[in-house]
């Protein structure tokens, strides 16, 4: 009984303060919850606009009547790149999952035009594609199909979908243990042949925090380092049980058989992915370090 009341309690007191913030922008007036600027540079309101779509294939917002469209009418212009922000406080957010979602519909020449999200926490000094990246928790909702490498090697969604689709792009709050702003920046790319598509169309964007999430690729329950899989030809996923003190993975070696370490992490999310393609075959020792575990773990390299 003592401890189903200590449990109520932890509930009553602790997850309203850490469920308790959320941030909005359907551009529309009176939303549930508070909205968050979008952040437009200068000249790169000519193709992000903000208002009701009135397209060949886009033809109204998810939530009526607004948008956010690379140009309500018309096409979306040849040869642009460009981009809007979004800034999102941490201060006053407590662990578990950052959440974004959005929803969006895409129509754009495939592979050669394109659109991509990246990520900042450093104020903007550097930023981070959020397509495959080892620092992100979780990213889905898009179709498999509309994803692509446009030129220059950079991963974009492309092509047409012109399904509302919700998209989720997640991070570990731990990770971000420090910071108290995360930016986001959405950045639209075509090259100098116009052929008269509609771009790249979002809405009802919501900002959260979650203790868990709804998409998980493998689910460990067994309280130990796993290393995965023991015999790859590039990739490498490292996941350490979250405990009380165990927030982040402190570090991630990677030395050949003579100890010669040729890969280091510091720093990292406690689900993180490593690529070592570029090695010579082989076999490897993986060490993994965190305030209360610490293993290594020989990998076959393969090509």
């Amino acid at each position: 009984m003592k401890k189903l009341l200590l449990f109520i309690l932890f509930v009553c007191l602790y997850v309203p303060h850490t469920f308790g913030q959320y941030y909005s922008q359907y551009f529309e007036e009176g939303g549930q919850y508070p909205s968050l600027p979008f952040i437009l540079a200068a000249g790169d309101d000519t193709v992000w606009q903000v208002g009701m779509p009135n397209k060949t294939k886009f033809r109204s917002a998810a939530t009526i009547p607004y948008a956010i469209i690379t140009d309500t009418a018309r096409s979306y212009p040849a040869g642009v790149r460009a981009s809007f922000q979004v800034k999102v406080p941490l201060v006053s957010w407590g662990w578990g999952v950052i959440a974004v979602r959005w929803k969006q519909k895409l129509d754009m020449d495939t592979a050669r035009d394109g659109g991509f999200i990246e990520f900042s926490i450093d104020t903007g000094r550097t930023w981070e594609n959020v397509f495959d990246n080892p620092y992100v928790h979780n990213y889905f909702g898009f179709a498999a199909g509309s994803v692509y490498s446009l030129p220059g090697g950079i991963s974009a969604f492309s092509g047409t979908d012109t399904v509302w689709r919700d998209i989720w792009l997640c991070f570990d709050r731990d990770y971000f243990h420090g910071q108290d702003t995360l930016l986001l920046r959405y950045t639209f790319m075509s090259d100098t042949v116009d052929n008269h598509k509609d771009g790249w169309m979002m809405d009802n964007f919501l900002f959260t925090q979650t203790f868990g999430h709804t998409v998980t690729k493998q689910v460990f329950t067994d309280k130990k380092v796993h290393v995965f899989p023991t015999v790859t030809d590039s990739r490498i996923h490292i996941e350490v049980p979250r405990t009380q003190l165990n927030k982040v993975t402190d570090y991630i070696r990677v030395s050949d058989m003579s100890g010669r370490m040729v890969r280091q992490y510091a720093h990292v999310p406690l689900k993180f992915f490593i690529d070592i393609g570029d090695l010579p075959e082989g076999l490897y020792v993986v060490s993994v370090g965190s305030k209360e575990y610490s293993d290594s773990y020989k990998v076959h390299l393969k090509h």
